[in-house]
């Protein structure tokens, strides 16, 4: 890699806002403030993440897949999101 920079959304895509996301599939999350809390001062996040339902709350949003309780991520949600990158040499995943 020699001096050489590599264009990130030539990898994956432009961040689209988040009313665009799919909510079929596990896609890329921003979040410009990520806190669990209204007196938090969270700081800016990139996560995997898929839409959810949570049947206790009844309330649907996305999230990152690694939250195991999603404590205020329907609250809290994330701005934008991005495709994955595909895997090395498998192109498009269908």
């Amino acid at each position: 890699m020699s001096g050489q920079t590599i264009d990130s959304s030539a990898l994956c895509g432009e961040w689209s806002p988040i009313a665009t996301a799919p909510k079929d599939r596990v896609i890329l999350l921003w979040w410009p403030r990520y806190s669990y809390a209204a007196d938090d001062d969270g700081a800016p996040v990139m996560a995997i993440g898929q839409w959810k339902h949570n049947p206790r709350t009844h309330k649907s949003y996305f999230a990152d897949t690694d939250e195991w309780d999603d404590y205020g991520m329907a609250d809290n949600p994330p701005s934008h999101w991005m495709p994955l990158p595909y895997p090395p040499n498998q192109g498009a995943i269908s």
